[in-house]
């Protein structure tokens, strides 16, 4: 996992987490030594807008990290919920942080510091297996294991009656474990549970109330993908080996592959003005430009 901030880079295992100073490559190390309060760590995701790094770990437990503290919210990970309590993925839009968790959704005041609310989404509000979340300018969309679902962002979100799922996982053979609005459009990963061997994950594409299979030669097939990240006007793809980069007229205009440097396993990545920030699974953080790369 990575996250830009600015003038750092932060990279992330499940058991580790560290910051890369874009300016003089100082690198710092977050323990629980240093003031961060738990292990397993499962997603991150920076607020620019309030300078702060918010960490998500495996059992709910929650650490803001700004410049000079990090501040806890344990109120999930102590409260009493059957499931999985993982945070499988963090979105952040105008200072409202939204955990995607294994039994819902949690929003996060990041200017108060505090939870703000919980969204359960199954049926008559029962929990869902939330796997990562978007919005656009009307809709919030949350890809879970059983379909895409969506509420309106003027509504009232904490009651499960103004969700509706509006795709299904008619076969309930997989994940929908990714999603990013991107062009005007919202794009769905579906993740077979078989991915790592013959069949490849796909992407749907939501546009004008309707699902379709998105294809196009410039796509690399891979058993599985990793990461879909969307900056300014482009998307960064992250297949089980290469990413690739699009407009948003999906016309490609980078890709990195064994090329770049040898035996990638490339997890997450985004791109910084001409700069890439590559997760990689075997080597850890990896800085790529003009076409060399630096670990």
């Amino acid at each position: 996992m990575v996250a830009d901030a600015g003038n750092k880079v932060f990279c992330a295992t499940e058991d580790a987490l560290f910051s890369y100073s874009k300016d003089d490559g100082t690198i710092e190390r977050y323990t629980r030594l240093t003031g961060m309060h738990d292990f397993g760590i499962s997603s991150i995701a920076y607020d620019f807008a309030n300078e702060v790094l918010v960490v998500g770990y495996s059992n709910s437990n929650i650490d803001l990290i700004y410049d000079n503290a990090i501040f806890n919210l344990p109120f999930i990970k102590e409260k009493n919920i059957t499931g999985s309590k993982n945070i499988n993925s963090i979105y952040i839009k105008n200072g409202i942080t939204y955990l995607a968790c294994g039994f819902g959704i949690v929003t996060i005041d990041n200017v108060r510091q505090e939870i703000k609310d919980t969204y359960l989404i199954g049926a008559n509000g029962s929990q869902m297996n939330v796997l990562d979340i978007t919005s656009d300018n009307d809709n919030i969309y949350a890809a879970t294991d059983t379909g895409i679902f969506a509420g309106a962002l003027n509504s009232n979100l904490a009651n499960f009656n103004n969700w509706s799922r509006i795709l299904d996982d008619v076969n309930n053979n997989g994940d929908y474990n990714k999603i990013v609005a991107f062009g005007g459009k919202i794009y769905a990963n579906y993740a077979k549970p078989d991915a790592q061997s013959t069949n490849s994950d796909e992407l749907y594409v939501y546009e004008n109330g309707s699902w379709n299979l998105f294809s196009i030669p410039e796509l690399p097939t891979s058993p599985k993908r990793y990461s879909l990240r969307v900056l300014n006007n482009e998307i960064v793809v992250v297949n089980q080996n290469s990413l690739s980069v699009f407009n948003t007229s999906w016309q490609r205009l980078q890709y990195l592959d064994n090329t770049a440097y040898t035996t990638p396993q490339m997890r997450d990545a985004i791109k910084d003005n001409t700069k890439f920030w590559i997760a990689d699974r075997r080597i850890g953080l990896v800085k790529f430009e003009n076409n060399t790369g630096t670990a």
